[in-house]
C-alpha cells in the first residue's frame, strides 16, 4: 500500500514537470512558424515578379 502511495505521488510529480516543459517547447515553436512565414511571402513575390517577365 505504501509502494502505491508512493509511486502515484512520484509519476504525478513527473506529470507536472513534462507539463512545464511542453509549454517552454510550444513558445520556441511559435517562433519558429513566425519566421517559416516570412520567408514563404518573400518567396511567393519572387514568383510573382518571374511571371510578370514572362507575361510581357
Amino acid at each position: 500500500f505504501f509502494f502505491k502511495f508512493f509511486f502515484l505521488f512520484f509519476f504525478k510529480k513527473k506529470k507536472k514537470k513534462k507539463k512545464k516543459k511542453k509549454k517552454k517547447k510550444k513558445k520556441k515553436k511559435k517562433k519558429k512558424k513566425k519566421k517559416k512565414k516570412k520567408k514563404k511571402k518573400k518567396k511567393k513575390k519572387k514568383k510573382k515578379n518571374k511571371k510578370k517577365k514572362k507575361k510581357k
